[in-house]
């Protein structure tokens, strides 16, 4: 997986690109149901990551921003499922770590763990 800051070369940003498409398109096709809007959310999020490349500079922000990117282009097509549910198609469809989902979420790890546990009673 690449995880490093891309650099202004095409290349790098093809195989960037390459690296995340899929996983980006389940997780806007699991929150959106529909492909033809996941493949429009995930082309945004990957132009914009372009646009924007400058201000992914520490390491794992790459994934993190991109994951953010692709929620966010849901959220303004449809309504995101509660946090437990993402919490939940995080880890155990994308295999996120708490620190990911909460890095993803702009939370805590701990509040991901809360998230979690509470998934789990109800279930």
């Amino acid at each position: 997986m690449v995880d490093a800051p891309f650099s202004e070369s095409l290349d790098a940003f093809e195989r960037l690109a390459s690296s995340y498409q899929d996983r980006l398109y389940r997780l806007a096709l699991r929150l959106l149901g529909e492909p033809g809007r996941a493949e429009d959310v995930v082309s945004e999020a990957l132009i914009d990551a372009w646009r924007c490349q400058v201000h992914l500079l520490e390491e794992g922000a790459v994934s993190c921003w991109l994951y953010r990117a692709v929620l966010a282009g849901c959220s303004a097509l449809a309504h995101l499922p509660p946090r437990q549910g993402l919490c939940q198609l995080l880890r155990e469809e994308f295999e996120l770590s708490f620190q990911q989902i909460a890095a993803v979420l702009v939370t805590t790890p701990a509040e991901v763990h809360d998230h979690l546990a509470a998934t789990v009673a109800v279930a």
